[in-house]
């Protein structure tokens, strides 16, 4: 069994998560799984450069049982990004998925992906969303007259 797996998040998820995972505490620690993860945090900053540098919308970074649990208990469900989209409850699912596929419970198998079809769809609708705004970005073509 793993003890670890990668999980897709848009950039706007990675920014909350890198608001929130912090790579010290500053005071001892004293439950089973620590709040803060160096490792955690260095992962969202790269997966948030990754999405900088290469002009894309999400990037992957593999979860721990540890990590979904610190995650778990920083991010609450309620949490809107900087756009105003709520974004911790989807957050927490993933981790929730993470910490299930970890423990051998999940029903999918790698020969039966688990396909989120709402997810893809957000996601299309999005990317053409994007596309259709960088297209109005543009300058409008003009053509000059022959006087």
């Amino acid at each position: 069994m793993p003890d670890s797996i990668s999980v897709l998040f848009t950039k706007d998820e990675l920014w909350v998560l890198q608001g929130f995972v912090r790579h010290e505490t500053g005071q001892p620690w004293q439950g089973a799984w620590p709040n803060f993860s160096k490792d955690l945090n260095d992962q969202i900053a790269n997966a948030l450069l990754f999405c900088e540098d290469e002009s894309q919308l999400d990037a992957a970074i593999v979860l721990s049982k540890g990590d979904c649990y610190a995650i778990d208990s920083l991010v609450p469900n309620s949490l809107k990004s900087a756009a105003g989209t709520l974004v911790g409850r989807a957050i927490l699912l993933k981790t929730f998925r993470v910490r299930s596929q970890l423990e051998g419970s999940f029903t999918s198998t790698a020969d039966e992906p688990t396909v989120d079809v709402k997810e893809i769809e957000r996601k299309l609708e999005e990317w053409k969303a994007n596309e259709e705004a960088e297209q109005a970005k543009k300058p409008a073509r003009r053509r000059r007259s022959k006087t």
